[in-house]
């Protein structure tokens, strides 16, 4: 179920980086990297 979770924020993050700007996406995806290690 976390994984599920896990992999619903990974699409989330990258829909994010398409439709705003880099940054922004490399801040969430790297928290979220974080956040699995």
């Amino acid at each position: 179920m976390i994984k599920r979770m896990a992999n619903k924020r990974r699409e989330e993050g990258f829909a994010f980086y398409i439709t705003k700007n880099a940054d922004d996406f490399i801040r969430v995806f790297d928290y979220h990297f974080l956040f699995f290690l």
